[in-house]
C-alpha cells in the first residue's frame, strides 16, 4: 500500500462542516476553511501553533497536544464550545474571557491548569 505524503487541503472539501480524525502535519487550511464549523482533533503536534482569525467555528476540541499559544484560540470569534483534554503545556486560561461566545468549556487532564486552580482554591478559602 502506497502512503502519500502530499498536503490534504481542506478547501478543496467545499461543503465539509464537520471533522472528526487523529491531526496530521500534512493538513492545509484546517483552521481556516470557510464553512467548518467542528474540529475534533487528537494528537495536535505543531509545536508553538498560532491559532489565525476565524469567524466560521463554533466548537473545538483537541486532545493531546503539543505547546501551542493557547491565547491565540480568542481568534476564534464566533467559538461557542472549547474542549482541551490531556494537554500538558496549557498553564493559563486568563484569555478566555476574551471567547464571549463560548457557552460549553471543558478542560480535562490539563494538570498545569488543574494544579493551579487547586491552589486557588485553598488560598480562597
Amino acid at each position: 500500500m502506497h502512503h502519500s505524503k502530499k498536503p490534504i487541503d481542506f478547501l478543496n472539501f467545499t461543503n465539509l462542516e464537520e471533522i472528526v480524525m487523529p491531526y496530521s502535519k500534512r493538513f492545509v487550511n484546517l483552521f481556516n476553511h470557510p464553512k467548518l464549523k467542528t474540529i475534533m482533533l487528537e494528537n495536535f503536534n505543531q509545536l508553538n501553533f498560532i491559532f489565525t482569525e476565524n469567524n466560521v467555528l463554533e466548537t473545538l476540541s483537541i486532545e493531546k497536544s503539543k505547546a501551542c499559544d493557547w491565547s491565540s484560540l480568542t481568534n476564534f470569534n464566533n467559538l461557542k464550545s472549547l474542549y482541551l483534554t490531556g494537554i500538558s503545556t496549557l498553564n493559563d486560561i486568563s484569555w478566555m474571557p476574551q471567547l464571549s461566545n463560548l457557552i460549553d468549556i471543558e478542560l480535562s487532564n490539563c494538570k498545569k491548569i488543574e494544579k493551579r486552580y487547586c491552589i486557588l482554591k485553598i488560598v480562597v478559602i
